[in-house]
């Protein structure tokens, strides 16, 4: 019989009724509605214009199984049916996978390359259909469930089986719980087999590469999505599986690593490499690494062309590079391993660097260092002269973190110690300069002397800062990034601290005996290749202590003199063994640390 030409039925969106969804869209009703455009029905179907006005979700608001609808060309949730909206109360946890933003993402790729087809997400697997190439209707087809019992009886996701005998026992004790055969329970279960994929047993897809993983992280989510395309690594979807495996398990990996791919050198990195990176992230994520560490690159390149030539990994310890990474030329130290991988052509591909910062303890050694060589220049000392120039002799040597220094005595004289006396109880107001280091006795940088009473001259930065650590005894910082410190203050030495612009300078009170007069001011200049945090303070502190001890020990009497002097060592020992002792359990936490993340997971 020949067929009737009859109106094809068209899916619409009526926006007249609306309901809260997902992402914050608004949901709507869809209904099937008729149009001009006309298409061939046999005209003995039973029923067939009944038929015509059954609407598409009249059927999906019946329906037992969870469905969903998505709008591919406005990017929205259109319509959910009530078994979903049910499914998602009951199982609020699995279905966390529909409210993030990037599984819309996801299923906008999908929908391009299929029209039809499963996937896996909240523990449950997904059969989508693309209708007119535009509506994306994603519905559950498992058997559900019949009671609660039963529901609770099995996990919202398949366990991982790490024994096939705990697999068979559980297998079996589930049969007997919930009534279903063996083979019931082994289809939802993972197959263990002798293969080399035999290693992984979960049901559920975890290559984030490749498929769509729910929960991750912000960084892993940047990688996934980033453009490849624009570089040589290429589109995500043309990786190998060879190059998927290394980027997923850098990616799983809690210790920083980079991956250098190709003659272009192409960065990717894992998440613990951001709070190293500093400003240069995210920029560094698909850049060029002689284009981001262009200040370091002359110092890395030749590491990394000899990982390349010799294929074999080259390591450097404590290795020194300047940096850019906070706004400035940052003073930094790390041990990094240059690991080559070789390519399926037995060529090196890529280059991954395995690497650690050792800034802060490299740093606190060498300061650690200069405090007690200092303390001992002025272990042995019998006049104040002889120890503000013992302790000039100690920052000589820290030319690293101390560019320029500068001692201010009284100017009535040079408080000569006579056996058995004290400090005089007259006090001082007017300094002058005993010895620098750094720069010239007569620079501009620092003045030759001032005086400490408020009338005496007009005030100044280190004036003001004098006579506050006068009147309070304690330390006083000036910072250029406070605008306290004076610009003739905030110059560069060259042959010190690597030729950077001093950005703090320290004003230290050495107080006499009594605590009441001031025997010097000491003006320490710092480093500007490290910030001013806890650790540099401690630092001026310790150098502090040393000076105002080996002062006030001048006034005492002989006998007081060695006992203390006997102690001073004692305690310094004692110090640099705890030091020792909490360094040596720092370094076997850090290696007890990365053992437990490296460990296989069931150990």
């Amino acid at each position: 019989m020949p067929a009737q030409r009859r109106e094809k039925p068209q899916f619409t969106i009526d926006t007249t009724e609306c309901q809260h969804a997902p992402y914050g869209l608004q949901s709507a009703r869809a209904i099937l509605v008729t149009s001009n455009e006309q298409y061939s029905v046999p005209m003995d179907t039973p029923m067939g214009s009944a038929l015509d006005g059954v609407g598409l979700l009249e059927y999906l608001d019946l329906d037992l199984n969870p469905a969903l609808v998505f709008d591919v060309q406005s990017h929205r949730l259109a319509y959910e049916n009530n078994a979903f909206q049910d499914w998602r109360k009951e199982s609020a946890r699995e279905s966390l996978a529909f409210s993030d933003p990037s599984f819309l993402e996801w299923l906008l790729q999908f929908s391009k390359t299929t029209s039809s087809g499963d996937f896996a997400v909240g523990g449950r697997t997904w059969r989508t259909t693309l209708l007119r190439k535009r509506w994306m209707m994603i519905s559950s087809h498992e058997k559900q469930l019949a009671t609660k019992q039963e529901r609770d009886s099995v996990p919202p996701t398949p366990p991982i089986i790490h024994n096939l005998a705990d697999f068979r026992q559980d297998s079996s004790s589930l049969s007997s719980r919930t009534g279903r055969s063996s083979s019931a329970v082994s289809s939802v279960s993972p197959s263990v087999s002798s293969g080399p994929d035999s290693f992984s047993t979960a049901t559920k897809p975890l290559d984030w590469t490749k498929y769509h993983v729910s929960g991750l992280s912000a960084h892993i989510i940047a990688v996934k999505s980033f453009p490849w395309e624009s570089t040589s690594i290429g589109h995500i979807d043309s990786w190998s599986d060879v190059f998927r495996s290394i980027v997923l398990a850098m990616n799983a990996n809690s210790e920083a690593r980079i991956l250098l791919w190709g003659p272009e050198r192409t960065m990717i990195y894992n998440e613990a490499c951001a709070p190293l990176f500093g400003q240069k992230h995210p920029l560094a994520m698909g850049a060029r690494a002689e284009d981001i560490w262009s200040e370091a690159w002359p110092h890395l390149s030749g590491f990394i062309s000899r990982a390349e030539n010799e294929g074999k990994a080259v390591r450097m310890a404590n290795f020194p590079l300047t940096m850019h990474r906070h706004g400035y030329d940052e003073e930094t130290f790390w041990i990094a391993n240059f690991v080559p991988i070789i390519g399926t052509k037995g060529k090196v591909v890529a280059i991954r660097d395995e690497f650690t910062e050792t800034t802060l303890q490299v740093i606190q050694d060498r300061r650690r260092d200069i405090v007690i060589k200092t303390s001992e220049l002025l272990s042995n000392i019998n006049t104040l002269e002889e120890i503000w120039d013992g302790f000039l002799k100690g920052l000589q040597r820290a030319e690293d973190d101390i560019p320029y220094a500068g001692i201010y005595v009284p100017a009535e004289g040079s408080h000569r110690r006579p056996s058995g006396a004290t400090t005089s109880g007259q006090t001082s107001t007017h300094f002058s300069l005993h010895g620098t280091i750094g720069i010239e006795l007569c620079s501009a940088t620092i003045p030759e002397a001032f005086d400490l009473r408020q009338d005496a001259e007009p005030p100044s930065g280190i004036l003001n800062a004098c006579r506050e650590a006068w009147r309070t005894g304690d330390v006083i910082s000036l910072s250029s990034a406070e605008d306290s410190l004076p610009h003739e203050m905030a110059i560069s030495i060259p042959e010190r601290a690597g030729g950077c612009p001093v950005k703090h300078v320290c004003i230290v009170p050495i107080p006499d005996l009594r605590g009441s007069n001031q025997l010097a001011f000491a003006v320490i200049a710092l480093t500007g290749r490290r910030p001013f945090n806890a650790n540099t303070n401690e630092f001026i502190r310790s150098l502090a202590d040393v000076l105002t001890r080996s002062a006030s020990t001048i006034f005492l009497p002989d006998e007081q003199r060695r006992v203390r002097q006997r102690f001073e060592e004692i305690e310094t020992a004692l110090s640099q063994k705890v030091q020792a002792s909490q360094l040596e359990a720092e370094r076997v936490g850090a290696q007890y640390d990365r053992l437990i993340n490296r460990l296989p997971v069931g150990m």
